[in-house]
């Protein structure tokens, strides 16, 4: 069976089209939980996902997005968790880049975008973290409206990153 997954790993590397969004998905999914039930080994698995630095579909993301959380969660603490942090701020750059921190597009886009935001700006990319503070600093200083789709992120990330007495009594109103 790892032949099988290395092959299907360098089909994606090569063209991340050569699979529909919903099989990449599964193909994700089947992966990923095979190597937390032990059946397949994470270096495999992690093999599959270099892929994702090209994926731009929201399904393969989902699928994809909460494994890669609870490897972040039973790492952390352990010498892998910074590799780890550094590993998902290298794959969810493009897609971060391509969807900014903004309110536009299609459902699955928007919805892509709060989770990739929460990916990303949550292991550290430089990117999300700045863009994500600047849409806070904005809707603090200039009265904007935040869009509700990623009202939560803006307020989290802006919060944690740079947020100070003065910051959190505007929140808490």
């Amino acid at each position: 069976p790892v032949d099988m997954w290395t092959e299907f790993s360098q089909k994606l590397q090569a063209d991340v089209n050569t699979f529909d969004p919903i099989d990449r998905s599964n193909l994700m999914d089947d992966v990923l939980n095979l190597a937390r039930a032990s059946q397949l080994s994470y270096e495999t698995a992690m093999d599959m996902t270099t892929y994702l630095a090209d994926e731009t579909h929201y399904f393969p993301w989902v699928a994809s997005r909460s494994a890669l959380e609870y490897l972040s969660s039973m790492t952390y603490g352990h010498k892998q968790y910074t590799l780890l942090r550094k590993y998902i701020r290298d794959i969810t750059d493009k897609v971060m880049q391509e969807l900014g921190v903004k309110e536009d597009g299609n459902h699955q886009q928007k919805s892509l975008r709060t989770g990739i935001i929460q990916l990303a700006c949550g292991h550290g990319n430089p990117a999300c973290l700045q863009n994500v503070t600047d849409y806070f600093y904005d809707w603090l200083d200039n009265d904007i409206t935040v869009p509700a789709g990623i009202r939560q992120v803006v307020y989290t990330f802006g919060m944690s990153e740079n947020g100070g007495e003065r910051e959190f009594d505007i929140l808490w109103e």
